[in-house]
């Protein structure tokens, strides 16, 4: 058991220690471009990644939260 924690505990990064979770063509700045590939491949999205739908999903997420938060003050 404890031979499994300690190659558990391997995995987990240090305090503060940065990692990359999305780059090249998953990353947020290459949006655009795989807008592209997708439309040159002919590739048909399931979902909408543009920036605007995500700013619009945010804002309502904070929105509920405001809300209920407010409700108890």
């Amino acid at each position: 058991m404890i031979d499994f924690i300690n190659r558990l505990i391997i995995h987990i990064p240090d305090y503060h220690f940065l990692t990359t979770r999305y780059y090249g063509f998953y990353a947020n700045a290459s949006k655009k471009t795989l807008d592209k590939v997708h439309a040159l491949l002919g590739i048909k999205k399931n979902k909408d990644y543009s920036r605007e739908k995500r700013t619009k999903a945010l804002k309502n997420k904070l929105n509920k939260f405001r809300y209920s938060f407010n409700r108890f003050f």
